[in-house]
């Protein structure tokens, strides 16, 4: 059902644009590593190789090493970050990735004093299934895994978050709806 709508709806808008230009195939060598090849290499030959060696070791392909050269920068539509691309091509304009950052607000959580203020006498029986656990160990505990470190965010409750990729067909406002939605829902995106 939705293959035929899809399609139906792509020749639609095929056969309405009148602009179209029709380019001559290219393998897009430029942007895959020479790997070795001498020059002269056949194309699908290149790009065969270079895919076997990708998928020989995708955790290296798609694990990017650590960087702490970013940006973080405040704009009114969402904060921009960006930082270089571990994947470097040969056209600078694509060497950089830029992300908009919508933090979601930031709730206080109480502190530990506050937690053991409100806590009942008498512990409550361990839940079916689940091993009891000591008060000062538990690994579910209120504080535990739920703060930011540092002065600054000393007592602020972290967030859920959601990384928001692009769409082929998306426009860039629809990214920022998204983001904006989802911030305004205690998401961060």
């Amino acid at each position: 059902m939705l293959q035929a709508f899809f399609h139906a709806w792509e020749r639609r808008l095929a056969s309405v644009t009148k602009d179209r230009v029709v380019r001559q195939f290219d393998w897009g060598l430029d942007w895959v590593p020479d790997n070795g090849h001498a020059s002269g290499t056949h194309p699908a030959q290149a790009i065969g190789d270079w895919v076997s060696h990708v998928m020989a070791d995708t955790d290296a392909f798609f694990t990017p090493p650590p960087t702490t050269d970013y940006t973080l920068r405040p704009a009114p539509d969402g904060d921009l970050l960006t930082f270089p691309s571990a994947f470097v091509t040969p056209h600078d304009a694509n060497n950089t990735v830029y992300c908009r950052y919508f933090p979601a607000p930031l709730k206080r959580r109480p502190t530990c004093e506050e937690t053991k203020e409100q806590r009942p006498t008498r512990s409550p029986a361990p839940l079916k299934g689940r091993p009891a656990r000591s008060e000062a160990g538990a690994p579910n505990a209120g504080h535990v895994g739920h703060r930011f470190s540092g002065a600054a965010g000393a007592g602020l409750a972290a967030k859920a978050a959601v990384l928001v990729l692009p769409q082929w067909n998306a426009d860039p406002g629809g990214h920022v709806g998204t983001g904006t939605w989802t911030g305004s829902h205690s998401v961060t995106s």
